[in-house]
């Protein structure tokens, strides 16, 4: 593993520790991610994904991570919507009938 990806595993382990608790830190974006071809246009600190496959199986471990994290969360969300809505019907009916 050579310098860069050993970065990026600790950037990325910090980004997905951030989001799992739900923090800021949820995402992470290179400096210039290019396409075969436009290396000219790099700084030294380009990552060009068909000359780097390590770093690609990082980026592409990390979108995978990150996609079932926000699935959880979504789902942990409508969860807590159906459960506000379902309290909220019980405690009109609740009223409706110590009323009636």
């Amino acid at each position: 593993m050579g310098d860069r990806d050993n970065l990026f595993d600790v950037v990325y382990k910090h980004v997905y520790a951030s989001a799992s608790r739900g923090e800021a830190g949820a995402g992470a974006m290179f400096w210039q991610l290019m396409a075969e071809g436009m290396s000219s246009y790099g700084d030294g600190y380009e990552v060009v994904l068909s000359e780097n496959p390590s770093t690609s199986s990082f980026i592409s471990a990390q979108s995978h991570k990150l996609a079932e994290l926000t699935h959880i969360f979504t789902t942990l969300h409508e969860y807590e919507k159906r459960k506000q809505v379902h309290a909220h019907r019980r405690t009109r009916w609740h009223r409706k009938s110590i009323k009636g």
